[in-house]
């Protein structure tokens, strides 16, 4: 029924996509609560737009009591709930609030991808809008431009195309301020981030993201400047307090003095930096822990437009749940 939403909705359908949005709240908590957050969010920022600020309020108080109890701030059906709680922040006035909340909700940027390209461009969209709403620009143009690579690989997606359109042109007639801009990372950078808590090289992290050292070292330039920041750890405090980074794996930034420099630790085992707190990017795995992306295959066509679920790859793991006790909103 969700897939059947978001194709209704890029068809152009507002109300019937909103009327299965709402049934999907209603019926979906048992056996589907991702789909059921997503819903949520979508209903919460359907009546936002639509002036119904009491009741978006009521829906992203229960999206956040269902996320709370999942304990699945981390996954990218989270992403939209964020946002929707981001601009009731800005509609009440509180500006700052808004900001830091939409700063949490730009970490969740790497998990974007092609791989479900409706979603990551409904994501990247609803982010951009919730960005230019407290007048940060630049912001909001990273994460346009996020879309348009998306689009590029996924370009029948209907009314989400236009909706890219539309905020560019909102993006170019509003001015930015250095402190837009020093807000701003791109979504390289944001993938990035997560490398700098641990011990691994500038090389290592080279190799993980399949770019060269000289390369990680412009982009890290790149994240010490926009943070304000001196070197690594410094860098490492500032995002953990800016809530880009979780705290609970800061003490990660060095390498233990037993473990040599390489992918082999001393008991003969390879080592990946997927495990310990996988924070690195699975876009087209990390959904929610009872998606239908981990599962089954789902297909649905109306008029042109394609909305899938991928599966999840041969010998592929099911990411683990992120750690719990985050403050929330």
């Amino acid at each position: 029924m969700l897939l059947a939403a978001y194709a209704g909705q890029m068809l152009g359908d507002v109300d019937g996509a909103q009327e299965q949005f709402a049934e999907i709240v209603e019926t979906a908590e048992p056996l589907a609560p991702d789909s059921r957050r997503v819903a949520l969010a979508e209903c919460a920022l359907m009546e936002l737009d639509q002036g119904g600020g009491r009741r978006a309020e009521s829906l992203v108080q229960e999206f956040w009591r269902s996320l709370r109890e999942a304990g699945a701030e981390d996954y990218l059906t989270s992403f939209l709930g964020m946002v929707a709680s981001a601009r009731i922040a800005a509609r009440r006035g509180d500006v700052r609030r808004s900001k830091e909340e939409l700063s949490r909700v730009q970490l969740l940027r790497r998990l974007v991808s092609w791989a479900v390209p409706w979603l990551g461009v409904r994501c990247l969209t609803e982010l951009a809008r919730a960005h230019l709403s407290v007048s940060d620009v630049s912001c909001a143009r990273a994460s346009l431009a996020q879309a348009r690579a998306t689009i590029a690989h996924r370009p029948l997606l209907g009314t989400l195309v236009h909706a890219v359109d539309e905020l560019d042109q909102l993006s170019e007639q509003t001015a930015d301020t250095p402190a837009d801009r020093a807000a701003s990372r791109t979504d390289r950078e944001l993938r990035l981030l997560p490398f700098l808590q641990t011990y691994l090289t500038l090389g290592e992290i080279g190799d993980r993201l399949g770019v060269s050292k000289n390369t990680i070292k412009t982009q890290t330039g790149s994240v010490y400047s926009k943070l304000g920041a001196g070197s690594r750890s410094e860098a490492v405090e500032l995002a953990v307090s800016r809530g880009l980074l979780p705290p609970s794996t800061s003490s990660r930034c060095r390498r233990p003095r037993s473990e040599p420099r390489g992918d082999t630790a001393p008991d003969g085992r390879r080592s990946s930096p997927l495990e310990g707190d996988d924070i690195v990017d699975r876009a087209a795995l990390h959904l929610g822990p009872s998606s239908p992306a981990l599962h089954a295959p789902t297909l649905c066509t109306q008029g042109g437009i394609h909305v899938n679920w991928p599966t999840r790859a041969r010998g592929a793991q099911v990411p683990r749940q992120p750690v719990q006790g985050r403050d929330h909103p």
